[in-house]
């Protein structure tokens, strides 16, 4: 499981990362069905396996406490954004603070929504976001608020 948390964070950022499973069983797991459709683009069955995934580990008695099975919400969220639909990212990564996923990965996705709609632009969108998520990390929203600030000063003089 950590192989495939590692491969989903190190992948989504780029880099090219391989693992083996050492499942007992010959099949692929849910979450590794997932990381194989998203790396083909087929954001709806990632999805599928995804929550089918989330399930199966909600209810495994032998799950570790601090497991937090809704950080694949996460993921689901990064293939939408990476896809261009910013609300059903934001929706997942929503759903994933609502089921106390880790602040600071949480945090982290908000900060990259908003710096989506920075660059396409959509300035004011970005401020209003930011403004809204700020009490999770004041200091960092805060920055964003006035780089996006700045930037839509910017455009504006430039009569974009």
């Amino acid at each position: 499981l950590l192989a495939l948390l590692l491969a989903q964070l190190f992948g989504s950022a780029g880099c090219k990362v391989f693992f083996w499973s050492f499942s007992s069983s010959s099949q692929p797991s849910h979450a590794e069905l997932a990381a194989d459709y998203a790396e083909q683009g087929d954001i709806e069955k990632a999805e599928e396996e995804y929550l089918l995934h989330i399930k199966s580990r909600l209810v495994n008695s032998k799950r570790p406490k601090d497991e937090n099975p809704h950080f694949y919400r996460l993921l689901i969220g990064d293939l939408y954004l990476k896809k261009g639909d910013r609300k059903r990212a934001q929706e997942e990564y929503l759903i994933a603070r609502d089921n106390d996923v880790d602040r600071a990965l949480i945090v982290d996705r908000l900060r990259q929504l908003t710096k989506s709609y920075g660059e396409a632009g959509d300035f004011e969108t970005a401020i209003q976001l930011s403004e809204g998520y700020r009490e999770m990390e004041p200091l960092a929203f805060d920055a964003d608020i006035d780089e996006y600030h700045k930037k839509q000063i910017e455009k504006a003089d430039s009569g974009d």
